[in-house]
């Protein structure tokens, strides 16, 4: 048996969790229906993560997400966290951005499904 695709999904802020909820039912039902093993860790980015961490991206997230074979991210931000001014904040946000080039930016749908299939069969 084949190890299984792993996938983060960090929701993010606003509409991103609505938005990734969709995406990781379609994931998940192209898994179901090729026959695809995964594990699915979720977590949390930007705002959700500071209201809960009191960080925009922990350390933790980029090194889950390095050991991923995808991550699912929603759409950031708020004028709630506009104003915060932390040391160490723009850190933060280069990891988030350098964690998303990283990880080869945003994919279309096709792409994604080429790249599950190209990898588990």
């Amino acid at each position: 048996m084949a190890n299984p695709f792993k996938l983060l999904v960090l929701p993010g802020d606003g509409i991103g969790p609505e938005v990734v909820a969709v995406g990781l039912s379609v994931f998940e039902r192209l898994c179901q229906l090729e026959g695809i093993d995964t594990e699915i860790q979720h977590d949390l980015l930007h705002g959700a993560a500071w209201e809960k961490y009191g960080s925009f991206c922990r350390d933790e997230t980029v090194t889950t997400a390095h050991q991923s074979d995808a991550v699912l991210i929603g759409a950031v931000g708020g004028p709630q966290w506009d104003d915060i001014v932390i040391e160490g904040a723009v850190e933060q946000c280069l990891r988030a951005g350098v964690l998303t080039a990283d990880l080869g930016g945003s994919a279309s749908t096709e792409q994604v499904h080429e790249k599950i299939l190209s990898e588990l069969h």
